[in-house]
């Protein structure tokens, strides 16, 4: 049986390590040779010990078992050959030992050069092996998150993700990555697709909360491509082009919860204004002209600042919405750029600013929309935005609108009541942004 009828790689047999180029030497004392082949080019040779490899990874534990697979009678019965020629294996020659062809590494194969293909891999070995040689950081020709990203999908296939997340983590707590924690403008969506892939696999909190709240927060090109759009076309080459296990749909969709909690509040104070209900609090004579001009001048604001379109409902334009595509973070930035706007010296604090500023501050994306890892684990149907049936409405409350209070019956959270909270408010039906008791 082949074990290439098993896993997403190809393994194409058992044969004797070529005389072409010396292999390199991850154990001195290893009794096989890895050969890693690129197209039709054998590019890498490692030489590894086949009880370390089945040891530390299941894959290589099933292959080279001489009871399940083919290559692994091979390789005991070349390996029991040797062994009455050298009472200990490491005396003899790489170009005795037996070896394993690998032309295929998931996904990756086809899109990666021979040079990052054979790195991450050989890295991967010395990890198993126990003493790899290089930081991460520094070995990393092709951008740290590249080779990072490659090496853990790597890790996925050869079942050994437990033994790299604890070097990375051994990583951390000596320092490495600590520019990681922190968002950066100039950050690409590539790089936080690849760190949140590699936070989500090898078990970083910290990484998926953060690089998933950057992707939410920034937007992602694919989530605005049609299907058949060439753009998209053949962009999955990788893992962490489209996030499995349902990242990828929670994220565009929290990102839809946000903007349409920004819009709810836009549409509150327009809606509050246009009621004709009193809202200037002075009792002026003056008070309900100062409402109009308040009306007025936040349309006027909302307009120009692109985030409000007024056209006619009883007439087909031909023009339909867009949905925003831009920074969330600089959304926001503009509509705290809200001028004070009077109508005369008397009603200083009449307007939309007094008002939106304390509740444009509850709405924080990169502290409230990230994915919390061991919630999205272990408690699923809590911690996704999208898994939530109830209907119900939001109130702007205490505590910077992170107290709500609700009509719906929801569950509760003793692990994680503050992002639960943050799901309810951004999850809402309906949002009142000021209840009576404001």
């Amino acid at each position: 049986m082949s074990a290439s009828k098993e896993e997403n790689h190809q393994i194409e047999g058992i044969e004797t390590a070529d005389t072409q180029e010396e292999p390199i030497v991850i154990d001195e004392r290893g009794d096989l040779v890895l050969l890693v082949r690129h197209g039709e080019e054998v590019v890498r040779r490692y030489r590894v010990t086949t009880s370390v490899l089945r040891t530390h990874s299941p894959y290589f534990d099933a292959l080279l078992d001489g009871t399940k697979f083919s290559e692994g009678r091979a390789v005991d019965a070349k390996l029991a050959d040797l062994r009455k020629l050298y009472p200990d294996i490491a005396a003899a020659s790489w170009e005795e030992l037996p070896s394993v062809t690998m032309s295929e590494f998931g996904v990756c194969s086809a899109s990666l050069s021979a040079g990052l293909l054979g790195s991450p891999f050989e890295f991967l070995l010395r990890i198993l092996h126990g003493h790899p040689e290089w930081p991460v950081r520094r070995k990393a020709a092709a951008g740290p998150s590249t080779f990072l990203a490659v090496l853990t999908h790597f890790a996925e296939i050869f079942a050994s993700v437990p033994h790299l997340s604890l070097y990375i983590k051994a990583q951390m707590m000596d320092g490495h990555f600590q520019g990681d924690m922190r968002p950066s403008v100039e950050l690409s969506e590539d790089k936080c697709r690849r760190k949140l892939y590699v936070g989500l696999v090898l078990g970083l909190p910290q990484w998926v909360r953060l690089y998933s709240a950057a992707l939410i927060i920034r937007g992602s090109r694919r989530w605005y491509e049609d299907e058949e759009s060439s753009e998209k076309a053949g962009r999955d080459d990788f893992p962490w082009d489209s996030l499995a296990g349902g990242v990828e749909e929670e994220l565009e969709y929290r990102r839809s919860c946000v903007l349409n909690t920004i819009s709810s509040l836009q549409t509150h104070f327009i809606s509050l204004y246009a009621s004709g209900g009193p809202q200037c609090k002075l009792g002026y004579d003056s008070s309900p002209q100062c409402d109009d001009f308040q009306l007025g001048s936040m349309i006027r604001f909302f307009t120009r600042k692109g985030m409000l379109k007024v056209q006619s409902t009883f007439a087909e334009t031909g023009e339909g919405g867009e949905t925003f595509r831009g920074d969330i973070g600089e959304l926001l930035k503009s509509l705290k750029e809200c001028p004070n706007y009077q109508i005369d010296a008397n009603h200083r604090h009449c307007g939309l600013r007094a008002r939106i500023m304390e509740r444009l501050d509850s709405i924080d994306p990169w502290f409230q929309v990230g994915i919390w890892l061991s919630c999205w684990r272990d408690a699923r149907s809590l911690e996704s935005w999208m898994e939530n049936e109830d209907e119900f409405c939001w109130q702007y409350g205490p505590n910077n609108g992170i107290g709500p209070s609700l009509t719906g019956k929801r569950s509760g959270c003793t692990s994680a009541a503050a992002h639960l909270r943050f799901k309810i408010m951004y999850t809402a039906t309906e949002r009142d942004w000021t209840p009576s008791i404001t």
